[in-house]
């Protein structure tokens, strides 16, 4: 994300967060939480989309009552 490569960041996102989920990784969701804080949320390039849709059900799942 750092070089402004928004596709391939949520990218990395997606299978990262796909990771954190299947082990639990708390080291590895935190970054995800990171990176999910610096794309723009309107961001209409690929993958993005998918990335924010991803995190947002994880979120919802870990934290049912910030909806």
């Amino acid at each position: 994300m750092a070089s402004g490569e928004i596709e391939l960041a949520a990218a990395a996102g997606s299978r990262a967060l796909e990771i954190g989920r299947s082990t639990g990784s708390a080291r590895i969701l935190h970054k995800v939480r990171q990176l999910s804080g610096m794309i723009d949320t309107a961001s209409t390039q690929t993958g993005v989309a998918d990335f924010r849709d991803a995190f947002t059900v994880w979120e919802d799942e870990q934290c049912p009552d910030r909806s």
